[in-house]
């Protein structure tokens, strides 16, 4: 049954024929074993209409996953960023320094002004870090771009979260994207320097 599954998938225009076969064969399965209706799913797949935007958003098992995600994301960065800023390593990384010093050319520099954005790297990350590196000490110490990537880092792992929780409807997967996500050691380096 798996290959033809795959077979299926790989071969396009079979691909529906092969479906109506699947389905007359497990009609078959169920008439043999005596099931009349589809067994149970398990206890953390989200039925069908709770999938739907509205109820989606509003279920508390769900926004109770959210928060405990934003907490644990928060004080994963947040421990990280306080590690490497207390050991002056934020700015470890070449681009970072030039991240946050095509920030601050914004305001600070020989022409300053729009002039100063464009190189390698799209400019959106360099306007968000712009404002935060009028502080000195944001910027000398790096924290002005680290801050932009460690609010990035909790977004992303929110984001993660629900969608691996739309694409497949189980909250176990949605946990798995974000701790595959979250406990990756080089992207929490990453996401707690100006990069």
């Amino acid at each position: 049954g798996i290959i033809l599954k795959v077979f299926a998938f790989r071969s396009g225009a079979r691909h529906h024929r092969l479906q109506s076969v699947f389905a007359h064969e497990l009609r078959m399965a169920r008439e043999k074993t005596g099931q009349t209706r589809k067994p149970t799913m398990p206890a953390d797949r989200l039925r069908q209409h709770e999938t739907n935007a509205g109820v989606w958003v509003a279920h508390p098992e769900l926004r109770r996953d959210r928060i405990i995600i934003l907490l644990l994301s928060t004080l994963i960065i947040g421990g990280a960023l306080a590690y490497l800023q207390q050991r002056g390593m934020t700015y470890v990384h070449i681009d970072a320094i030039a991240h946050v010093n095509k920030a601050r050319g914004l305001w600070d520099s020989q022409t300053p002004g729009l002039m100063q954005l464009g190189s390698i790297w799209l400019p959106l990350q360099h306007l968000i870090v712009a404002p935060l590196t009028l502080s000195d000490t944001l910027w000398t110490s790096g924290l002005a771009g680290s801050l932009v990537s460690a609010a990035c880092f909790v977004g992303v792992s929110l984001f993660l979260y629900g969608i691996a929780l739309r694409w497949t409807g189980y909250r176990t997967a949605g946990w798995l994207a974000f701790l595959c996500f979250a406990l990756n050691p080089r992207l929490i380096y990453l996401f707690s320097t100006p990069m």
